[in-house]
């Protein structure tokens, strides 16, 4: 099975579906879910919370990323803040998340927010655009 695929043609495959499917019903409309009085954070940014940032960026304000642990130790990543979900330099009440992680990390996730009091969590379905397609294209390529 494996022979018979790579990441380049799962991902070919992925955007074909997506292109070709009719998911009005579907799509999670983020720009009516978004609050635009609050900061916007991505939480991630990896491969998924890139994408997301690249899909949204044009539509509305990211005011930064938000890692478990700055491991890398950024300050910034295309060129906004990145935070440690436990020093967002921001109150509870002012701060959305949109969660740009795998699935299989979400619960962990959604979980370590509310640990550290934070309760306004989006968890969207986002179309890619050009900019964010291409971009899963090239993190394929690598």
């Amino acid at each position: 099975y494996m022979d018979e695929y790579n990441n380049e043609q799962i991902l070919d495959e992925w955007i074909e579906f997506i292109k070709n499917t009719d998911r009005k019903d579907d799509v999670f409309d983020i720009e009516n879910e978004i609050d635009e009085a609050k900061k916007t954070f991505i939480y991630g940014c990896g491969m998924i919370g890139t994408a997301y940032y690249l899909a949204l960026k044009e539509i509305m304000n990211i005011d930064g990323f938000v890692v478990t642990e700055n491991k890398q130790c950024l300050s910034e990543y295309m060129g906004i803040p990145v935070y440690e979900v436990n020093n967002v330099p921001y109150s509870k009440d002012e701060v959305q998340f949109i969660i740009g992680t795998i699935e299989s990390t979400q619960d962990e996730i959604i979980r370590s927010i509310n640990c550290n009091g934070f309760k306004n969590i989006i968890e969207p379905y986002i179309v890619p655009n050009n900019e964010s397609l291409n971009f899963l294209r090239n993190y394929f390529n690598k």
